[in-house]
């Protein structure tokens, strides 16, 4: 029997390819804007959803192409 020991990859390893891709909606308050923010500070890509784009615009000035933010409002039906 061979005992392998449980190592952790390297930092380095673990730095490359680490970023997500999120899709969030309801990303203007609340949960949806706290992680947002959690995943766009850690340098993850993501699409946020709001009823109102003005409600999600600082994020786009902030993180730029890092973010994609789309009007999208589940009450309206057009």
């Amino acid at each position: 029997m061979v005992h392998q020991e449980n190592s952790a990859p390297s930092a380095s390893l673990n730095a490359v390819g680490s970023n997500k891709v999120w899709f969030i909606t309801s990303a203007s308050r609340g949960f949806g804007r706290i992680l947002a923010e959690a995943a766009l500070k850690r340098g993850d890509k993501l699409g946020a959803t709001a009823r109102s784009l003005c409600s999600i615009a600082d994020l786009e000035g902030k993180y730029g192409f890092n973010v994609l933010t789309l009007e999208f409002d589940l009450t309206n039906p057009d």
